[in-house]
């Protein structure tokens, strides 16, 4: 936890500490996650990446797959922004993070999320990306 203070003076005239209930070391922060799409989109499927960066990696070369997610963790809409039906999501066997989408109606040109971090059924994710699809 971090006081910000213009002057030091500000705490010895004015500061209180409350004593808090709970322990800061039980707080879990929210992992910044990138979207990548693969390859070409199709009208059936839409195939991405969910990784995270390390923070001490500038050029973004050393990357964390996020494994685990599940439909439900997926926002895919149109380009209007209603939602497109999905019926399932299938993580790769060989590739960490990388999740194929399914529909069994058409996927139409839109985007593709992960839903807020308050909605997600695994981790404590915060996708920084929306990518977009288009379908031709």
């Amino acid at each position: 936890m971090y006081i910000g203070e213009k002057d030091p003076k500000q705490w010895n005239e004015n500061g209180v500490f409350a004593k808090q209930t709970w322990n800061p070391g039980e707080l879990e922060g929210l992992v910044d996650v990138t979207l990548l799409g693969v390859g070409a989109q199709t009208s059936s499927s839409v195939v991405v990446d969910v990784y995270s960066v390390c923070l001490s990696d500038a050029d973004e070369s050393n990357t964390i797959a996020i494994t685990g997610l599940v439909e439900a963790d997926f926002s895919v809409l149109t380009a209007g922004g209603a939602a497109q039906t999905i019926t399932g999501i299938t993580e790769s066997a060989t590739i960490p993070g990388r999740y194929t989408i399914a529909a069994s109606a058409t996927i139409v040109t839109g985007t593709v999320a992960l839903v807020a971090p308050a909605s997600l059924t695994t981790g404590l994710f915060d996708g920084t990306t929306t990518i977009a699809i288009t379908i031709s």
